[in-house]
């Protein structure tokens, strides 16, 4: 039996240097394979968006995970999820934007525009309008 897939990611959610992949099949929920396990059930919800960052600065991978009517959920250190914002997304990204070792998040949200969540602490909003697609790099080289 094949099933295919909503999403898809990797990330080192374990902290042991190798990624796992996490991916997420309509009406079955979000899975996990770490260290090129068995797939591992990590929610019942079917993720429609995925992205990682060591959001906590603990040297592990953590999951941002878009259940749709959910919501937002995070993941911290390999633990189950649990609601981080209650707002619809629209898209999310992540990366260490302020340089200094822990990644932060940009999300755009229905109703409120893009925002930049620094550190699971500070909150800044970068646009009122509300982003599609969103994505994060060293664009100018510093």
């Amino acid at each position: 039996d094949s099933a295919v897939a909503e999403t898809l990611a990797t990330a080192d959610v374990d902290g042991n240097g190798e990624d796992d992949v996490i991916v997420s099949f309509p009406g079955a929920g979000t899975f996990v394979s770490k260290n090129q396990g068995a797939l591992t059930q990590l929610d019942t919800r079917t993720a429609v968006q995925i992205t990682k960052g060591d959001f906590d600065g603990s040297g592990q991978e953590d999951l941002l995970l878009d259940f749709g009517a959910d919501n937002l959920w995070l993941g911290l250190n390999d633990t189950s999820p649990t609601q981080f914002i209650d707002l619809p997304l629209v898209s999310m990204a992540s990366g260490d934007l302020d340089s200094n070792g822990l990644d932060d998040m940009v999300l755009s949200l229905t109703g409120v525009g893009t925002l930049m969540f620094k550190n699971l602490v500070t909150l800044d909003l970068l646009d009122p309008a509300v982003a599609l697609d969103l994505a994060t790099g060293n664009v100018d080289g510093n």
